[in-house]
């Protein structure tokens, strides 16, 4: 998120992630998110993602992460 919405969405961010398979160290890890929504908020737009993790075995975590940009 922070490479998407830079390190303000910190700020004014939030994230909500379920895991659903365990990681393990070494595992590679691919993030991976849609935009669902779009809601403006003053000068600025709050973005809705449904966002997901996944490893070559498959899904290992979803969520949803909201962006203030």
């Amino acid at each position: 998120l922070t490479n998407f919405a830079g390190p303000d969405w910190v700020k004014g961010g939030t994230l909500s992630l379920r895991f659903t398979r365990p990681v393990l160290a070494g595992d590679r890890v691919t993030y991976r998110g849609v935009v669902q929504q779009k809601v403006k908020e003053g000068d600025q737009t709050r973005l809705v993602l449904q966002i997901w993790s996944e490893k070559p075995a498959g899904q290992i975590a979803m969520g949803r992460a909201t962006i203030l940009v």
